[in-house]
């Protein structure tokens, strides 16, 4: 992904902005729907510390 979708899902996890993070997930390819899956979960289960700091560790 962009990094300025990165940057796009960094600050919705900030904000805990569920709406958001589940919309750019949406946009994640489908050759990638584990990791779409992955971040789905995890944005439903208000675990967006824990994605931010994935995409930290994964520029």
């Amino acid at each position: 992904m962009s990094r300025e979708w990165i940057i796009a899902l960094q600050e919705s996890c900030l904000l805990c902005d569920e709406e958001e993070v589940l919309h750019l997930v949406q946009q994640i390819p489908s050759e990638h729907q584990t990791l779409s899956t992955g971040l789905r979960s995890l944005a439903r289960d208000f675990q967006f510390q824990q994605i931010r700091q994935l995409t930290l560790d994964n520029p």
